[in-house]
């Protein structure tokens, strides 16, 4: 069996607000996170890096 690894992400502000992301074309709202590319290992993550400065745009 494959084995798919994801990971999210919780950014909290100083008034407790949680980040979320939404898909286009959805109505559900999630953590940001993403599938790791196969063969990568988990430590090399860095969607919240990316995802931090997207944010501060």
């Amino acid at each position: 069996m494959d084995v798919l690894t994801v990971a999210a992400v919780c950014f909290r502000d100083q008034t407790g607000r949680v980040l979320t992301v939404r898909k286009r074309g959805t109505d559900a709202f999630m953590l940001p996170g993403g599938k790791l590319e196969p063969g990568r290992p988990r430590s090399t993550a860095r969607f919240a890096r990316s995802t931090r400065s997207s944010a501060s745009r």
